[in-house]
C-alpha cells in the first residue's frame, strides 16, 4: 500500500490589537460586541492590506462589517454590501454622505461603464510607481470625468462593488478586494 499523505494547511490566526472580540462558537466567526468595535477592527485590516500585510485574510480581506442575527454581535465579510441596505461602514468613516450613496448606485455604473477593472489596474499602478493612492482629481484628470459630484459617484460605486477602497485621508485610494494584479 501507498503511503498516504495528508497535507496540512497553516492556518494563520487573526488578531485585533486593542478591539474587544472573541470567537462565537454558534457563528463560527470572530464576534464584536458593538458596531464601532467592529470598524475599529476593519479600520485594522485597511491599514495592514495598505501595508501589503493582508496575507491572513487569504483573497477577500475583510471590506465590511455586519450585524447578525444569530448572535447579536457584528462580524467582518469580504462582502462590500451586506444586504441591509445600509451604507457599509468603511464609506460611512471615509466620510461619504448617506445621499452621495444612493446616488453613486444609481449613477456610478453608468459612468464606469465596464471601465473597473482598468480604473483598478490604474490605482494599483499609481500606489506602486509613488508609494501612494492618487488623488481624486488624478484619476478624474485620467478618465475625464467631467465635474467632482461625478467623480464622488463612480468612485463610490467602485467602493461599493469591491473594485477600490479609501479613508478620509487624502491619497488613501487603493485597490479592493475583487481587483487582482495581472501576472
Amino acid at each position: 500500500m501507498g503511503e498516504r499523505r495528508r497535507e496540512v494547511r497553516k492556518r494563520t490566526v487573526v488578531r485585533f490589537p486593542g478591539v474587544r472580540h472573541r470567537y462565537v462558537v454558534e457563528c463560527r466567526k470572530i464576534g464584536f460586541s458593538t458596531e464601532k468595535a467592529a470598524a475599529a477592527a476593519l479600520s485594522q485590516v485597511e491599514r495592514r492590506v495598505a501595508r501589503g500585510l493582508g496575507d491572513a485574510f487569504g483573497r477577500s480581506p475583510p471590506a465590511s462589517a455586519y450585524s447578525c442575527g444569530t448572535c447579536g454581535g457584528w462580524h467582518l465579510t469580504s462582502r462590500v454590501e451586506t444586504g441591509t441596505g445600509r451604507t457599509p461602514v468603511w464609506l460611512v468613516r471615509a466620510g461619504v454622505p448617506e445621499g452621495e450613496v444612493a446616488r453613486a448606485r444609481r449613477r456610478g455604473a453608468r459612468l464606469v461603464a465596464g471601465r473597473e477593472r482598468e480604473i483598478a489596474e490604474f490605482v494599483d499602478a499609481y500606489l506602486r510607481q509613488h508609494s501612494r493612492g492618487p488623488r481624486w482629481s488624478e484619476v478624474r484628470a485620467r478618465f475625464a470625468w467631467r465635474s467632482d459630484a461625478q467623480t464622488m459617484s463612480a468612485l463610490v460605486w467602485l467602493g461599493l462593488n469591491g473594485w477600490i477602497l479609501f479613508t478620509p485621508a487624502e491619497r488613501s485610494l487603493r485597490p479592493g478586494p475583487r481587483w487582482t494584479a495581472p501576472r
